[in-house]
């Protein structure tokens, strides 16, 4: 993964914390119905929405964490880093790219492995 990759997960998971997360595997997917709540999971972990909130589980060894939170949020996480460009240029005129080489100057070299390694399930 490219150090650009790396910074716009490091953002994002900044971002990410306000969601309701928990801690699981990556194998299989499936979708089922639990009363009136739509369960999404993927190998040990899982994500449902309840009045506008989203929660995830998640398992396992840091990048296994990561890649199921990547999947069960892609689609947010999608939408964050598209409003987080535009909105970062719209009040800084700054690029993205400015950013991400900040970021990876000040934050990445002090960032646990165990974390870096989640980012890195995350981006994949």
């Amino acid at each position: 993964m490219d150090r650009k990759s790396l910074l716009k997960v490091v953002v994002i998971g900044v971002f990410a914390l306000g969601l309701a997360i928990g801690v699981s595997s990556a194998e299989i997917e499936a979708t089922t119905e639990k009363g009136t709540t739509k369960v999404t999971e993927y190998g040990k972990g899982y994500r449902f929405d309840k009045n506008g909130w989203i929660y995830v589980h998640i398992e396992g060894e840091p990048y296994e964490r990561g890649f199921q939170h990547g999947y069960l949020v892609a689609s947010e996480l999608d939408e964050i880093l598209e409003s987080l460009k535009y909105l970062t240029y719209w009040n800084t005129g700054k690029r993205w790219d400015f950013f991400v080489d900040a970021g990876e100057k000040l934050f990445v070299p002090r960032i646990d492995e165990e974390f870096l390694g989640e980012m890195k399930g995350i981006a994949e």
